[in-house]
């Protein structure tokens, strides 16, 4: 008996051209400044996976024009910043580590990425693309999180010997908030400040809530410190790999500070930003909702 083996025919994607694939991308790309990350990110992950998804190999990216490159590689840089699925960082190593081997890209792109790799907490390739661009190993973050359970985690900063260490953010019992916050954003030190000032809500923070800043905010020591030194009742950290955590908390697409409530590991109610009119009154609002405030 003869088998007849007959090749599945291509996917359409597998037909484009790079010309086609960029362009399909663009119209999508092109939306980001009009419309909130509630909306783009979700549409640009599924632009980016249906034209480059299965495409994104050394072999393709080796065939490529080193313009075309590049542009690959800027558009794998919004999906890691958009998506916490390791592949898309992946895509962003790969593509760089082809444009290295031929000295292509600037410096400033080069840079781009070496941040993606810190804000994505990739610390031993980062450290690869800082010896290119000259950066001392010294400003590299140090991070000991080695002996850390698996469970949604954040980097505490240990002044004495400014290493960041891991530890693990437990909030599946009782009532707890997840502050996501920013050491530099003047809208989480308005708030800080404001809850500071009341005893009743200190107290509150600081026995029942969590400070954890995004990955794209810089692990800059000395703003970290000067946190703690404002507001020791409310040690902040920064997060370590978004996809610990519970996708309800939306780490790139909310303003800071945004308050998420949990009760007993689900989460019961949502504050967003510090901006507009009464925002103590409307985190009052929230907190005497899930029962943390009479």
């Amino acid at each position: 008996m003869v088998l007849c083996l007959v090749a599945a025919p291509p996917t359409f994607a597998s037909t484009l051209t790079f010309a086609q694939r960029a362009a399909t991308i663009d119209v999508v790309r092109s939306t980001f400044v009009a419309l909130s990350h509630t909306q783009i990110d979700p549409q640009y992950i599924r632009t980016y996976d249906n034209v480059f998804g299965d495409t994104v190999t050394a072999d393709y990216v080796s065939e490529l024009s080193g313009a075309e490159r590049e542009q690959l590689l800027r558009y794998a840089l919004m999906a890691a910043w958009s998506d916490p699925d390791p592949k898309y960082l992946q895509h962003v190593r790969l593509i760089f580590d082809q444009m290295s081997l031929r000295n292509e890209g600037s410096v400033e792109l080069a840079h781009t990425v070496y941040q993606e790799l810190i804000n994505r907490r990739a610390i031993d390739a980062a450290a690869q693309v800082a010896e290119r661009l000259s950066i001392p190993m010294a400003a590299i973050p140090k991070i000991d999180g080695s002996s850390l359970a698996s469970g949604p985690s954040a980097l505490f900063l240990n002044p004495s010997s400014n290493v960041w260490l891991r530890r693990r953010v437990r909030f599946e019992r009782g009532l707890h908030v997840i502050v996501v916050s920013s050491p530099v954003c003047s809208f989480c030190l308005a708030a800080a400040d404001a809850i500071a000032r009341d005893e009743e809500l200190t107290k509150i923070f600081r026995d029942r809530a969590t400070w954890i800043a995004p990955s794209h905010v810089p692990l800059d020591e000395a703003r970290f410190v000067e946190w703690e030194k404002k507001y020791p009742e409310f040690p902040t950290g920064a997060i370590y790999d978004p996809a610990e955590w519970p996708p309800t908390i939306r780490w790139m697409s909310e303003p800071t500070p945004t308050f998420y409530f949990f009760q007993n590991g689900t989460l019961k109610d949502v504050m967003v930003g510090w901006a507009g009119e009464a925002p103590l009154h409307r985190l009052r609002d929230a907190l005497q909702h899930v029962g943390l405030q009479k």
